[in-house]
């Protein structure tokens, strides 16, 4: 069973910014989410079939729920197995679908600017 814990220097994009973003910025703003978890996590030998994950967003105010969530899409899309329609995709699990991410939670915590930080942990759990 693997355990993979990643944390970025900054908390994750809120849906609100996200839904006001032209598409052409989100690839853009998916791509260097990508290099950045990359450069950090490096690149994963297999992906996992079956995990859960906990995200943790630190940040100076505290995010409502729909925002929080929503605004994981692009994490997530840096997360699963690159395809032709996501080309930003690392590899680290197989799809963000429910047959693979059996759970998915996120987790808002205030904090001063300094500290802000986006702290995920991936758990592969038995196929």
């Amino acid at each position: 069973m693997r355990k993979i814990v990643i944390v970025l220097p900054e908390p994750t994009i809120l849906l609100n910014k996200l839904m006001r973003m032209h598409y052409w910025h989100k690839a853009k703003e998916r791509n260097r989410l990508a290099l950045l978890i990359r450069s950090i996590a490096g690149k994963p030998v297999t992906p996992m079939e079956s995990c859960i994950i906990e995200v943790v967003r630190y940040s100076t105010g505290l995010p409502d729920w729909d925002g929080l969530y929503g605004g994981l899409k692009l994490l997530l899309d840096c997360l699963v197995v690159k395809t032709d329609r996501n080309p930003s995709g690392l590899g680290f699990i197989v799809d963000d679908n429910p047959m693979v991410l059996k759970m998915l939670t996120a987790r808002p915590v205030k904090c001063t600017r300094r500290e802000q930080r986006t702290e995920i942990v991936i758990v592969e759990l038995p196929a």
